[in-house]
């Protein structure tokens, strides 16, 4: 992982001398979808965001997995965050069960989602 400044692109003003800039350890996590004895889909794509949702100021994001199944999200602010998967395209009927994940700062985990 590595650090996150403080709030999610809130301008800061700071004074010309004296400056101490404190940054929290950021989280990441690595995503693998297990396709357990089904056919991969040409395109899969993960998703997280914040448990409780998504507002404005929270981090939340997704993208495609690559090759080996996965999908990292790096640089996250620790928390607590929900992840899901679905074929993409793709319906709600196919998305994977949703894994809720407490990230701590300084930390990688790692998350198995399994595909329906």
């Amino acid at each position: 992982p590595g650090y996150y400044g403080p709030g999610l692109g809130l301008p800061i003003a700071t004074p010309k001398a004296d400056v101490e800039l404190t940054m929290r350890r950021a989280a990441s996590v690595r995503v693998t979808v297990d396709f357990a004895g089904q056919e991969r889909p040409e395109g899969y794509m993960v998703s997280i965001k914040p448990e409780g949702g998504e507002v404005v100021g929270s981090y939340g994001g997704s993208g495609d997995i690559d090759a080996e199944n996965r999908r990292t999200f790096e640089i996250l602010p620790p928390g607590r965050y929900v992840i899901s998967g679905r074929p993409n395209p793709g319906s709600d009927d196919e998305q994977a069960e949703s894994v809720t994940v407490d990230l701590k700062g300084g930390q990688a985990s790692e998350v198995k989602l399994k595909a329906k």
